[in-house]
Order: structure tokens, then sequence, then C-alpha cells
């Protein structure tokens, strides 16, 4: 089992931020026709933004037996999903208050262990074969 940490895109956030760049590159030329280009510009930024943020998201590669799995961690939730490459949810599971939780994949088990911060922020420390990898 190999595992790795890697980036995955949110389309909720990719999608709404290309829509949003879109209007606003069609407002930035009419203000600019206008000679008023100063808050349409700003809406580009913004927009930008938000593109930039649907790349943050962070998740966990899990190889083996020419299966590829996703372990995606969802912050707002606090939930852990566990998916396929074609994006089939495979197992949903809420992060472990106190003690650490096994999680049975089709290439073994993983055990993930949340680690509360103060004002919210959690880390996810996932064991597999020996190795710790930590998601902040």
């Amino acid at each position: 089992m190999n595992v790795k940490k890697t980036r995955v895109k949110n389309q909720r956030l990719w999608k709404f931020g290309l829509s949003y760049l879109a209007l606003s590159l069609l407002l930035l030329t009419v203000g600019l026709i206008e000679k008023r280009p100063v808050l349409s510009l700003m809406n580009v930024f913004i927009a930008l933004g938000f593109l930039a943020l649907a790349n943050r998201f962070r998740a966990l590669r899990v190889e083996c037996n020419g299966k590829t799995l996703l372990l995606v961690p969802d912050y707002a939730t606090s939930t852990i999903t566990l998916k396929d490459t074609e994006g089939k949810v495979l197992a949903r599971d809420f992060f472990p208050l106190f003690e650490e939780k096994t999680l049975e994949t089709p290439c073994g088990t993983l055990g993930i262990r949340a680690i509360r911060h103060r004002f919210g922020k959690v880390e996810l420390r996932i064991k597999a074969e020996g190795k710790e990898i930590t998601l902040p």
C-alpha cells in the first residue's frame, strides 16, 4: 500500500469561480468602455481568489493492487470521505473525537486520529503501514 499527500480540486468552488470570472470579465470590458473599471477589476481579483481556494484542498492518495483511492477530509462537516478515482463514495465517517479510529479500505486498514487545536483548527494524523502522515 502506497500512501502520499495530494491536492484535489473542489468542483463546486471551481465552477463558481469560473462563472464569477466570466461575469467579471464581461463587466470589466463594459467598465473599460465607460472608463470606470475600478469596481469591475476588483471583482476579477475576487474571482481569481475563488479559483485559488478551489485548488487548496488536501487529500490522501492510497494506491495498491492497481487501485487508487482518495481519502478526503471535509473540515466544514467534520467528515472523512473515501472515494475511488471515478468519484464513487466508498465510505464516509466522522472525525474521531477522542480515540484513534480505524477505517477499513480495500487496500487495508488506516488509523485516523484528530488533534484539535485552539480556534477550531483540526489536524488529522493518519497511520498506514507504520507511516504517519499529517493533514493540516
